[in-house]
């Protein structure tokens, strides 16, 4: 049974069991491709017809978006997020709800390779990977993750679990961030 924060506030949850699709368009929202899932949420590439800009918006799989537990963690996730304002950490927008995705929160959209494939490709011995990613860009790497995580831990905020698969790298080596608190 997943962690449930009792502190949270519920956000008042209904859903018609709408799937997300591409070119789906909500009052504030329109949702373009997927960028990535994970074993219960999902991100998609989204428009804010508000503010005009590309977000990154995360919600849960279309099975679990009645699950109290589910959804007390990922607006956990998205308030421990909103704390962080730091290089390496992309930042959270919005926490919402609408009845297409249930509950889910914003977040800027950044372009990279997860630390994941990065590993993967210098593991499997590519070149092309073993010439942008030489030693010296791995420690630059591998230091703002620790600054990362150094400043969340410095405001009290303790990430259960660190996945690699979850720090985009921009190209050329820079961390951009985080993309998500916790695992998808």
């Amino acid at each position: 049974m997943p962690d449930t924060d009792s502190s949270l506030p519920d956000i008042d949850h209904q859903v018609t069991g709408l799937c997300v699709e591409p070119g789906l368009q909500n009052d504030r929202y329109t949702i373009n491709s997927m960028l990535g899932h994970g074993t219960i949420g999902e991100v998609h590439d989204a428009y804010d017809i508000i503010l005009g800009r590309n977000v990154a918006i995360k919600s849960l799989h279309e099975e679990y978006r009645e699950s109290p537990g589910l959804l007390g963690r990922l607006q956990k996730e998205a308030r421990g997020s909103a704390q962080l304002e730091h290089p390496n950490i992309i930042p959270v927008h919005e926490l919402g709800m609408n009845e297409r995705l249930g509950v889910y929160f914003t977040m800027k959209k950044v372009h990279g390779e997860t630390l994941r494939k990065i590993l993967d490709q210098l593991n499997a011995e590519n070149p092309a990977y073993q010439d942008k990613y030489p030693l010296n860009v791995l420690l630059e790497i591998f230091l703002a993750v620790c600054n990362g995580v150094a400043f969340a831990h410095s405001i009290h905020l303790v990430a259960s679990a660190l996945w690699i698969s979850g720090y985009l790298i921009h190209f050329g080596g820079k961390l951009l961030g985080r993309h998500s608190h916790s695992r998808a």
